[in-house]
């Protein structure tokens, strides 16, 4: 576990960070999937409770899902003072795609999404984009809250982004 969720962390980095520093980026998101794909391997070594075990590939393919997913999400809040207009739409795509990664495991175990799970889908769906859109109006309302990355000026938590 310590290894795939350290993996999306890295991932997480990476996808946020992208913009600023590509290539840099790009090293830490590979680093980031080679720790995720090792800790998946791991965990699918080890049978489940009843001794199945689901398809290497199949997990593989919706763990990385979820974790570029998670990494948009989480990263997208984070950096929403720096660049909201970039993170009015990264957040809602990063959210989309956790769900997605949730809603396929959970049809894959159990043959539905189930009426809870759908509910939230759909409620928490439309919370998150209208809380970016929101928010992105917020800050282009409010201009003088819009950080400087590259800077580390007001808004923004001070990376330094030199290539």
């Amino acid at each position: 576990m310590l290894l795939k969720y350290s993996g999306i962390s890295f991932i997480s980095g990476a996808v946020n960070h992208g913009f600023f520093t590509v290539e840099r980026s790009l090293w830490t998101a590979l680093a980031g999937i080679v720790l995720f794909v090792l800790g998946v391997w791991l965990e699918h070594r080890r049978p489940a409770g009843d001794g199945a075990r689901e398809s290497l590939g199949a997990t593989l393919l919706w763990g990385t899902l979820l974790s570029i997913g998670l990494g948009l999400f989480t990263g997208g809040l984070q950096h929403f003072p720096d660049s909201p207009a970039r993170s009015a739409w990264v957040v809602p795509l990063g959210f989309a795609l956790s769900v997605l990664a949730l809603v396929v495991e959970r049809m894959r175990a159990h043959g539905s999404i189930g009426r809870g799970l759908a509910t939230y889908v759909l409620l928490a769906g439309l919370l998150t984009v209208a809380g970016s859109v929101g928010a992105w109006q917020w800050y282009e309302a409010h201009p003088h809250h819009v950080g400087d990355p590259a800077h580390g000026t007001q808004g923004g938590h001070g990376h330094s982004h030199r290539h």
